[in-house]
């Protein structure tokens, strides 16, 4: 039996905001192609489509970059939930 553990995250809405800026700023280009190439040929997406697309590299080191990413807000938290618990102990 496993038990799952629930965390309060201070973050959820700083986060999503950075990562969409994270992403579009690093995959801005890769997108814009591929959109604009769906707009040029047919309203359906082929599998030849898809396959001029490496979706998988193009999209390669998005983990480390996000892991450094919430690495950097969990840290702010914990910080934060420092000082909270030493005012307010057992709130964090």
């Amino acid at each position: 039996m496993a038990y799952q553990r629930i965390l309060l995250l201070t973050y959820p809405e700083e986060l999503l905001n950075a990562m969409k800026t994270l992403f579009l700023k690093l995959f801005q280009p890769f997108l814009t192609s591929f959109v604009s190439s769906l707009r040029t040929t047919s309203s359906t997406v082929t599998a030849v489509n898809a396959t001029l697309f490496d979706f998988r590299n193009a999209f390669d080191g998005w983990d480390k970059v996000f892991d450094k990413l919430l690495a950097g807000f969990e840290e702010k938290a914990g910080k934060v939930c420092i000082i909270y618990d030493y005012y307010w102990p057992s709130k964090c």
